[in-house]
C-alpha cells in the first residue's frame, strides 16, 4: 500500500472487500443496466421525447442523433463498443460512490 499514508492503512483495509463489493454493484446493475439506445422507429416515431433532449456539452438539440433502424451499438463503434461500454459503467459507478446514502 505504497500511495496511502500510513494513518490510512487501517481504515483502506478495514473497507476494502465491502468498498470492491459496492462499486462492482453498481457497476453492473447501474452501469449496465442503465444505458438506454435512442432509436428511431421503422415507422418514423422516436422511443424518446427527441425534442426535448439536449447535448450536455453544446446545449444544442439531440432530435436527429439516435440509432436508425438495424444499427446496433456494435455496429456503431465496432471493436472499440466493449472499451467505451466498460469505462461507461465504471464512470457510473465512481460516480454514484461520491453519494453518501449509497
Amino acid at each position: 500500500m505504497p500511495f496511502y499514508k500510513e494513518k490510512d492503512v487501517d481504515l483502506v483495509v478495514e473497507h476494502y472487500k465491502d468498498s470492491v463489493f459496492l462499486m462492482t454493484i453498481l457497476h453492473e446493475i447501474f452501469g449496465h443496466g442503465t444505458g438506454k439506445m435512442f432509436r428511431k422507429n421503422i415507422d418514423g416515431t422516436y422511443n424518446y421525447p427527441n425534442n426535448d433532449i439536449f447535448c450536455p456539452f453544446t446545449g444544442k438539440e439531440l432530435f436527429n442523433k439516435c440509432y436508425e433502424q438495424n444499427e446496433t451499438y456494435n455496429s456503431k463503434f465496432g471493436k472499440w463498443a466493449t472499451i467505451i461500454d466498460e469505462c461507461r459503467c465504471d464512470a457510473v459507478a465512481l460516480y454514484l460512490c461520491s453519494y453518501f446514502e449509497i
